[in-house]
């Protein structure tokens, strides 16, 4: 189970403002190649609300396009009932945070010389100037991790990969404050219910709570 602690338990979700600043950082790179990669990390992540290294591990074929749905095709980390499942994300193709994953998987369709075995091949770079993409190995969540934090240190946004899943989550109970959140918390981000209670307990008193307090004052 995960548990926030420190001034991460302070930080608020991430708002759209600062999802948009990431990323407008995460498209300044030196090699166009991750000008496509790096936002469309960053939008898997504020849509599934998967681990990090589930994002990293995607292969290629467990991302495609069918009629007017995006398909993603995770492998969960963290065991239910003895066994890791598959777990199925679908979300629509022309909804805004589809775009740039779109845009990524056009760039591989099209402007690879081979099809990479992993959807975030690895990019070697010698001396900081030669950049080549590795389309045997994928990328790890390390990388998953510099991307989140190099974008966020250039925007000015603390942030960290496991906020883009408390988001998910805390957007969920924003919606659904009720026992009934719990559950949808619970399905959306696969967690067991003791971790969901967290999400609602983090949610309710970091922003509710705020929200009540300043209804409070204008009276």
């Amino acid at each position: 189970m995960t548990r926030v602690t420190g001034e991460r338990k302070k930080r608020s979700i991430l708002s759209d403002r600062e999802f948009n600043k990431l990323l407008a950082q995460a498209r300044v790179n030196s090699f166009d190649f991750l000008n496509y990669r790096n936002p469309a990390i960053l939008c898997t992540l504020r849509i599934s609300g998967k681990r990090r290294e589930e994002v990293a591990a995607l292969k290629y074929s467990d991302v495609w396009l069918d009629d007017e749905h995006l398909f993603f095709n995770f492998i969960l980390l963290k065991k239910h009932q003895d066994k890791v499942p598959e777990k199925v994300k679908r979300t629509r193709i022309d909804g805004p945070l589809s775009k740039p994953i779109m845009e990524y998987k056009e760039y591989l369709d099209t402007r690879l010389e081979h099809k990479p075995k992993c959807f975030w091949p690895r990019v070697n770079c010698a001396f900081g100037l030669y950049y080549s993409i590795d389309y045997e190995n994928g990328i790890s969540g390390r990388t998953v991790y510099d991307v989140v934090r190099d974008s966020g240190d250039r925007a000015g946004v603390n942030v960290w990969p496991h906020l883009f899943r408390e988001t998910v989550g805390g957007n969920v109970v924003k919606n659904d404050p009720t026992l009934g959140g719990i559950a949808k918390v619970k399905s959306r981000l696969d967690i067991h219910e003791r971790t969901a209670w967290h999400y609602m307990d983090r949610y309710v008193r970091n922003e509710m709570v705020q929200d009540f307090d300043e209804e409070e004052i204008k009276q």
